[in-house]
């Protein structure tokens, strides 16, 4: 695996990662980044498979995961064919950084940065070390169940419902109703 950042015609810098043979033959080459600026710090293959890949990326005109501010911490974790099976941003209103990540046992994952702080320094803020465990969990160890409140067991197209999740693993839903 090489891998780094590339200045394409597109857009700023995005995260450039090529899989090699032993004699430095190209398998495949990928470019993977979000809406701004994005910058590889650590790529490595994961023992159930595929890649997981963390860096930062500069957040402050994106949307959406990449809104928080400043430049956020990222972490990919990429299939076999470099297909996103996730990815997940972490930050606040200022820098936090991602500098590296280590496979701990398969499935959990340790990335270490930096995020600044105003706790020391109220004027200008200052750097701690920030230490996020990440743990994939497959769909057989998630027991998750879905409650909505219907009317005899019908629910009306034109009329708004709300949906309740509980699950033993996990704090956002994405709702995917197989329709679009």
């Amino acid at each position: 695996i090489a891998a780094g950042n590339y200045h394409t015609q597109v857009k700023a810098q995005e995260i450039w990662w090529l899989l090699l043979t032993a004699e430095g033959k190209v398998i495949r080459e990928q470019f993977i980044g979000g809406p701004d600026n994005d910058y590889l710090s650590k790529m490595i293959h994961a023992s159930l498979g595929g890649y997981l890949l963390g860096g930062y990326a500069l957040s402050g005109s994106g949307s959406g995961n990449y809104a928080m501010g400043g430049d956020d911490f990222f972490l990919y974790r990429l299939d076999e064919e470099g297909r996103v099976i996730w990815k997940e941003s972490f930050g606040g209103p200022d820098n936090e950084r991602c500098m590296d990540v280590i496979e701990y046992s398969p499935g959990v994952y340790y990335a270490i940065g930096e995020k600044k702080n105003y706790f020391t320094n109220k004027k200008s803020g200052d750097n701690d070390y920030w230490l996020l465990k990440v743990e994939e969990r497959s769909s057989e160890e998630i027991n998750a169940s879905i409650y909505v409140r219907a009317t005899d067991f019908r629910i009306n197209r034109d009329t708004p419902t709300r949906f309740r999740a509980r699950c033993n693993y996990g704090e956002k839903f994405f709702w995917e109703f197989g329709d679009g």
